[in-house]
């Protein structure tokens, strides 16, 4: 999932981790605003990036 906005990534993002499992935390690197990878409740793995 691309986001533009971090209030969107950050909103989408506490939606989709609860009762998941957080495989890289949403938080800014050299490479990303805010890139994050998350395995929802229902098994389905995201991956965010806001460029």
């Amino acid at each position: 999932m691309e986001l533009n906005s971090e209030e969107s990534a950050i909103r989408a993002w506490n939606i989709i981790k609860e009762d998941g499992t957080i495989h890289m935390a949403l938080q800014p690197t050299f490479f990303a605003k805010l890139p994050g990878s998350v395995k929802d409740k229902f098994g389905v793995p995201w991956m965010f990036t806001v460029s």
